[in-house]
């Protein structure tokens, strides 16, 4: 089962998928682009066709010794936050379109997943909801009416913002079979 970890989780999808962290050295792209931190591929058998791009916020949280919650509602809630994600994930598109061509094609979902500390309650629905929507605007999700006519296909076609939890509890869709588990602080 290939894994990564980010800080403290591990992210998990079952052989034969692939899970390459893209933030790392071994993709080369962290000197050009501000890259999502993983993607998530299936096999080249399988017959499923998207990518699913993972970004994973607050990472290091569980581990911190000093968290102000206040501090980070008003991060997530600002709209710097949604455009850094929104940079992330083009240029993670574009970035794949450079090294692999024509795959940059698959790439088309995007979950984001909030982590908090322990020893806070998981984030309110309401701000996931607003974030999941504000993110599905600015890329878009799908293609707007008025631009059908020129555009070949959408930049994305599904976003998610969750914390892990809410993720497990969804029972994430065959095309998108990552799972979290807890690692120990250091």
């Amino acid at each position: 089962m290939p894994t990564q970890q980010e800080g403290a989780w591990v992210l998990h999808v079952p052989a034969p998928w692939r899970l390459e962290r893209l933030d790392g050295p071994d993709h080369c792209a962290s000197h050009a682009f501000k890259a999502v931190d993983f993607l998530v591929a299936p096999p080249a058998a399988s017959g499923e066709a998207e990518w699913l791009a993972v970004e994973l916020k607050g990472a290091e949280l569980p581990c911190a010794r000093h968290f102000d919650r206040a501090r980070y509602l008003e991060q997530l809630k600002s709209a710097a936050f949604v455009t850094e994600l929104v940079d992330k994930f083009r240029a993670t598109w574009l970035y794949l379109w450079l090294v692999q061509g024509a795959a940059a094609e698959r790439l088309r979902n995007f979950l984001v997943l909030l982590v908090l500390p322990p020893e806070v309650p998981e984030v309110e629905s309401p701000l996931l909801l607003a974030l999941t929507d504000h993110l599905r605007q600015r890329l878009p999700e799908g293609v707007p009416a008025r631009c059908r006519e020129r555009w070949r296909r959408a930049l994305v076609r599904k976003v998610w913002v969750v914390t892990p939890a809410a993720w497990a509890r969804a029972k994430p869709p065959s095309w998108a079979p990552i799972t979290f588990s807890s690692a120990p602080c250091p």
